[in-house]
């Protein structure tokens, strides 16, 4: 996959100036991607770069979502009541959108067991 098109596409996503300071993000998504790949796969297709991108994009938000968690007052931090996995919904869309792009590159994330011996 290519890195350099993930990192400028995690930027675009995330509406960033630059994503350098997010590049573990990034590493670590390139990390899962990879693991999810068929033997036979070609790991330069356009798609994954996209797949990588939206995981590391969804790792930001959720990183974003917890620091929300908190409000700064006077006398300390004090956690606020709401739900912190509103903004991560579109994330996990995009997500799926992309894995779905790029399923037949992909490993089947599903188990069916199909008899016993």
């Amino acid at each position: 996959m290519n890195t350099a098109l993930a990192m400028r596409l995690f930027v675009l996503f995330a509406g960033l100036s630059d994503g350098t300071e997010y590049q573990a993000l990034l590493d670590a998504a390139a990390e899962e991607v990879s693991g999810e790949l068929l033997p036979e796969a070609d790991a330069n297709d356009r798609r994954l770069s996209y797949y990588c991108a939206a995981i590391a994009h969804l790792r930001y938000v959720q990183m974003l979502a917890a620091r929300s968690e908190l409000s700064h007052t006077y006398a300390g931090t004090v956690a606020k009541q709401k739900d912190a996995t509103v903004p991560c919904g579109f994330a996990e869309r995009l997500v799926c959108q992309y894995r779905n792009a790029a399923a037949d590159l992909l490993k089947d994330r599903c188990f069916v067991f199909t008899g016993i011996a």
